[in-house]
C-alpha cells in the first residue's frame, strides 16, 4: 500500500494461487515476481531465498493431537491444491512407517479458496495442512487447534523471476517487502 501511495501509476496485482500456477505465471512472463514455497530449481527461474514459516497440521478445537496417520484418516483430508506436498513433507516426517503418500489419503471435501481452506475444519469436519500465515489469516482462527507433533517443519519461501530478466525497481521493491513480510513470519 506504501508503495502505491508513493507511485500513483504503480499497479500491483496480488494473487493467492497453487504453486505451480505461480511458476507458470512467472515462466511465462504474466507476472514478474512470485513467492513459493520451495527452492524450484528450474534453469529458466531465478530464485530468492526469504526466509520460512512453520507448516501446520490443523485440527478442530475439540480433536486430540493424532498419535497415528489412522487418527487423521476417521477425520479425513480438507485437500486443497498445495495440501499434497504439505502432507508429503510434514506428516512423512511425523508418520514415517505408516505415510505412503498424499494420493492415499482419505479426502473428506476439496477447497480451492485459500481464504476457505481452514472453513471445514473449524466446523469440525476434517484437518488440513498449511503455513502459519493461512492460519493467522483466517478469521476463525480461534475455532482451530495446531496439532503439535514430534517433528515440526518448516516451509522454506523463495521468490522467484524469470532468469535473465533485470529486476525492475518495482520488483526490487516488492522483493524488500516480500522480505520484511516473511521476516515477521519467523
Amino acid at each position: 500500500m506504501a508503495m502505491m501511495r508513493t507511485a500513483p501509476q504503480l499497479s500491483i496485482h496480488v494473487e493467492a494461487a497453487p504453486q505451480r500456477q505461480v511458476m507458470a505465471s512467472v515462466l511465462e512472463g504474466d507476472v514478474d515476481l512470485g513467492v513459493i514455497g520451495e527452492n524450484p530449481g528450474h534453469p529458466r527461474l531465478d530464485a530468492w531465498h526469504l526466509g520460512c514459516e512453520e507448516l501446520c497440521l490443523l485440527l478442530p478445537n475439540d480433536v486430540s493431537d493424532p498419535s497415528c496417520l489412522a487418527d487423521l484418516d476417521a477425520l479425513g483430508l480438507v485437500d486443497h491444491p498445495d495440501a499434497g506436498s504439505y502432507a508429503d513433507d510434514l506428516l512423512a516426517r511425523n508418520f514415517p512407517n505408516e505415510y505412503v503418500g498424499a494420493d492415499r489419503l482419505k479426502v473428506r471435501t476439496t477447497v480451492n479458496q485459500i481464504g476457505q481452506i481452514p472453513a471445514p475444519v473449524a466446523e469440525g469436519l476434517g484437518y488440513t495442512l498449511l503455513p502459519s500465515s493461512g492460519v493467522e489469516a483466517f478469521t476463525q482462527a480461534n475455532l482451530l487447534r495446531i496439532a503439535r507433533l514430534p517433528e515440526q517443519t518448516h516451509l522454506d519461501l523463495w521468490a522467484i523471476g524469470r532468469r535473465g530478466r533485470a529486476l525492475t525497481s518495482r520488483a526490487k521493491a516488492a522483493l524488500a517487502v516480500f522480505k520484511e513480510i516473511t521476516h515477521s513470519l519467523a
